[in-house]
């Protein structure tokens, strides 16, 4: 008998895929024979991705055919960023993308950049 795949379901099976995926990993993970699972569609899937990473447990890097997640959990060790220990997801990542555009630009600006922090932040959201 078949089962029929959910994002609580797809998370754990992501717990064993490699450190960075794609789409196409995860989908070759889910087919397998062995598990006997009932997958969604491509574009549920998509979806349930999009979801998990707003809800901080992936982190989405990339964007349409080069987009990659990776678990939440392999981007710190345990003794890393204590100070964001206690808040609320989108906080922490708030933080620390705030963090990330501050140190990007300040990093460039010491090489002769001129972009705003503003621009770099653009930059780096976007591509």
């Amino acid at each position: 008998m078949t089962e029929k795949l959910d994002p609580s379901m797809l998370l754990q099976l992501l717990k064993q895929a490699p450190e960075s995926f794609a789409l196409s990993d995860i989908l070759e993970l889910i087919n397998k024979p062995t598990l006997k699972l009932s997958p969604p569609s491509d574009r549920t899937i998509r979806r349930w991705l999009n979801e998990l990473s707003e809800q901080g447990l992936l982190i989405k890097t990339g964007s349409r055919k080069g987009t990659r997640y990776s678990l939440a959990a392999h981007q710190t060790t345990p003794n890393m960023l204590q100070f964001l220990q206690g808040l609320d997801t989108d906080i922490q990542l708030s933080t620390l993308k705030q963090i990330r555009n501050l140190w990007t630009h300040t990093s460039t600006a010491l090489e002769g950049n001129t972009l705003s922090l503003g621009d770099t932040k653009f930059i780096l959201d976007e591509g």
